[in-house]
């Protein structure tokens, strides 16, 4: 079935990501100031928050949304493993990519039309900054 087409769905993958688009947002400002160890729990729910998006995004074919989330994941997951530290340009770019999704989903007809590589690029600095902390320890 092609869930893509479906308008209910679409309108309840919207008002979710919303909410959990909140939270990412919520959990990344309290960290600002924290390590990720310090609040393990907040970095898990942040997490699987992220993990919802880029799991509905996949099952209605919107790849951009889909792209961005996973990299959302992939440092939220370094934070989960001390792999990354959070820090000010952590949380700048992570709240960038947060609004990018949610002006994504303000225009899903059109967001697979959107170009994102720059969000991309400075998601994937981010997570590829793992090896340097990695090398530290």
């Amino acid at each position: 079935m092609d869930f893509s087409q479906d308008d209910e769905i679409k309108t309840i993958f919207i008002e979710e990501t919303r909410d959990h688009l909140a939270e990412i947002e919520y959990g990344i400002l309290k960290l600002e100031n924290q390590t990720a160890e310090m609040n393990s729990e907040l970095v898990n729910q942040m997490f699987r928050a992220a993990h919802s998006i880029k799991a509905g995004a996949n099952l209605l074919d919107l790849r951009n949304i889909e792209k961005l989330s996973h990299l959302l994941e992939n440092i939220l997951q370094q934070l989960r493993f001390g792999q990354q530290q959070t820090d000010s340009e952590l949380v700048t770019t992570f709240l960038l990519g947060v609004d990018k999704i949610g002006e994504l989903i303000d225009n899903l007809s059109f967001s697979d039309l959107s170009n994102i590589s720059s969000f991309v690029d400075q998601l994937t600095t981010i997570t590829n900054r793992r090896n340097d902390v990695e090398t530290k320890k």
